[in-house]
């Protein structure tokens, strides 16, 4: 299995991470509580009940944005794309099954699938994910609509992410499935982590319609990019309390870095830039917890002819019980 040695990893953190209920242990495993998973009870709560179960509803959109000249910005836009999971937790550790609304609802020009697996905990935030679109998707531009077959998209990512202020704000108050901790004090925290992607986007502007009457070269009329960024990442992240147990986030996290390009595109080497914005409102009681999670991330490929502006944005809902 791809993530085996991955889901591995989780589960060995989460059986060394003991409940509030007992008592804590010497050497190693006492370490490993002390340093990941301490916090200013100030601040945040952890619940000492530790199984839950979550159902999660994610849906997300692509938006490709090409600026060949002042006359010839074109925009693709994928279909909201959706998925839905059921999960079962212990501690940090989260195993579900995930599938997909188009193999439900039959739709067949929806092809995409999506693969997420996080390791998180108060300090760091460990993210894996890969996804693939080659869904029908909408080209327009101020005149024109019509829709387009001539986009691939598949891309993979892995960030690792540090809150200084750990302590004190709660991440995972805000964007855990499950919910673990629950901020009762406003606090937030600078974010610092590094992040390595891989993208592979294929366009093919043949399949545009004559309507557009695009004034480029055959030679760009055909897109491949590949390439890989390694990027530090920086920012900033803000819990806002406002009622008991009702939570706000806002958080916004620019990276700078080196792309490395895998194709024929200008220099082998380039500048690259990124950027991820999220806002999360949560509901964490004793026994129910829920909350709608929005994310938008924007990245930048200088290719040569023109720059392309890849965006994707997704909303997650996540409903559950702790037993």
């Amino acid at each position: 299995m791809k993530y085996a040695k991955y889901i591995l990893l989780l589960a060995l953190i989460a059986i060394t991470q003991p409940s509030n209920a007992q008592t804590r242990k010497e050497g190693f495993f006492n370490w490993i509580d002390r340093t990941f998973f301490s916090f200013d009870s100030t601040y945040v709560y952890s619940y000492p009940t530790r199984l839950t179960l979550t159902l999660q509803n994610r849906t997300w959109r692509d938006i490709y944005t090409f600026d060949i000249d002042k006359g010839n910005e074109l925009r693709v836009k994928s279909k909201y794309l959706s998925d839905i999971s059921i999960s079962v937790g212990y501690s940090i550790l989260s195993l579900g099954y995930t599938l997909g609304m188009n193999k439900i609802t039959g739709d067949k020009d929806a092809k995409y699938d999506r693969f997420d697996l996080s390791l998180k905990c108060n300090m760091l935030a460990l993210d894996l994910s890969s996804a693939t679109n080659e869904s029908e998707t909408t080209l327009y531009n101020k005149d024109y609509s019509s829709p387009f077959y001539g986009l691939k998209m598949n891309m993979q990512e892995a960030s690792l992410t540090y809150y200084f202020k750990y302590k004190k704000y709660s991440n995972e108050a805000a964007y855990s499935s499950c919910y673990p901790y629950r901020q009762i004090k406003n606090a937030g925290s600078p974010i610092i982590g590094i992040y390595y992607g891989k993208h592979d986007i294929n366009c093919d502007l043949t399949k545009i319609p004559d309507e557009f009457e695009l004034n480029i070269s055959e030679e760009e009329t055909k897109k491949h990019i590949r390439n890989q960024d390694l990027c530090v990442n920086g920012g900033y992240g803000y819990n806002f309390v406002f009622a008991k147990g009702w939570l706000l986030n806002g958080t916004a996290i620019p990276s700078i870095g080196l792309r490395i390009h895998d194709d024929e595109t200008s220099g082998k080497y380039q500048f690259a830039t990124n950027s991820k914005l999220k806002a999360a409102c949560t509901y964490n009681s004793r026994y129910f917890f829920g909350g709608i999670s929005f994310q938008y991330s924007t990245y930048w490929y200088i290719t040569k002819g023109y720059t392309i502006e890849n965006s994707i944005g997704a909303c997650t809902l996540n409903v559950g019980v702790r037993f």
